[in-house]
């Protein structure tokens, strides 16, 4: 038992150091983990907050708190046509849709049956582990957490020759 925790503190202070443990690998030092880990959220601070409207816009929470007191104000309903939801759940349909079970392929033929055995342990595998609700989760994660997307047009400019290329989110 002492000798777990001898081993358990060189390893924490090893970890804190930044040194080697024995085995050839090196521990990165905690405060350079920390810096590095500011550094993401600070890389990623305005995309999450995207993420984070996106979302709510998935669950028709599109109103600010001022925008929902002006139409109280005037006695209006709070109305909400949500088709961004309609959308991504479609987009999820269609790519469930458009999805092959996993199938192996030989690289002569005369490996054949092994090829036979790799896709039935790959479907075993995934069939033990509720395969089609973890891709279902994940499809559904990444397509709200995706960036929005571009509208690309041609619109003519007061010359007739040119004309200007705008994008709109």
């Amino acid at each position: 038992m002492a000798a777990m925790a001898a081993r358990a503190s060189d390893d924490s202070q090893a970890w804190q150091n930044g040194q080697d443990d024995g085995d050839g690998e090196e521990y990165l030092p905690v405060e350079r983990m920390r810096r590095q880990y500011l550094d993401y959220v600070g890389a990623k601070a305005l995309e999450i907050e995207e993420q984070k409207i996106g979302r709510h816009y998935y669950h028709s929470d599109q109103w600010t708190h001022a925008e929902i007191e002006t139409l109280k104000k005037r006695g209006q309903p709070i109305v909400t046509y949500n088709r961004i939801n309609r959308k991504i759940d479609g987009i999820v349909g269609l790519v469930e849709k458009l999805r092959a079970d996993p199938k192996a392929f030989p690289r002569n033929p005369r490996n054949e049956d092994g090829a036979e055995v790799a896709t039935q342990t790959v479907r075993f595998v995934l069939d033990s582990n509720a395969w089609k609700q973890i891709d279902h989760d994940c499809t559904e994660q990444r397509e709200l957490k995706a960036s929005p997307a571009l509208n690309c047009g041609l619109r003519k400019s007061s010359k007739a020759i040119r004309t200007s290329r705008k994008i709109q989110r």
